[in-house]
């Protein structure tokens, strides 16, 4: 077991790009994602190897149910924060990247996304869910 590193968390986990690249090159490194806390990421030192991380949100009745799919497709589960799931795979591994964008848009129509107050914003590559309520 390696030694344990914490590092502080810059902006906010809906960054879901930026934070996916940024705990695969940790690993690439040597530092694997072990646990998110309110202001730090912590790390294990161990080995560098290529992880492709993947940042998931979801509803707290769900994540049981959004672990277990992750699994069957290959995904190991990292660690938790609030609505977000964090999982790993090799990078090598063949799985299917998986993105949140694309199950929140399956389970969500046009008409279902104004009643719940969902408000998504698209700027170039990157997605934002912002939720409110009215």
């Amino acid at each position: 077991m390696g030694k344990r590193i914490r590092k502080i968390l810059f902006g906010d986990l809906f960054n879901i790009e930026e934070y996916e690249e940024y705990f695969s090159e940790m690993s690439r490194e040597g530092l694997h994602l072990q646990k998110i806390g309110r202001y730090f990421a912590y790390f294990e030192e161990g080995e560098p190897s290529y992880l492709n991380y993947r940042i998931d949100i979801v509803k707290k009745d769900e994540k049981e149910i959004k672990i277990r799919q992750y699994k069957r497709k290959g995904w190991s589960f990292v660690s938790e924060k609030d609505s977000f799931l964090i999982f790993s795979s090799p990078e090598n591994s063949g799985f299917h990247k998986i993105l949140w964008w694309n199950s929140f848009l399956r389970g969500h129509n046009r008409g279902s996304i104004r009643k719940t107050g969902h408000l998504i914003i698209m700027n170039g590559s990157w997605k934002y869910e912002i939720i409110y309520s009215y």
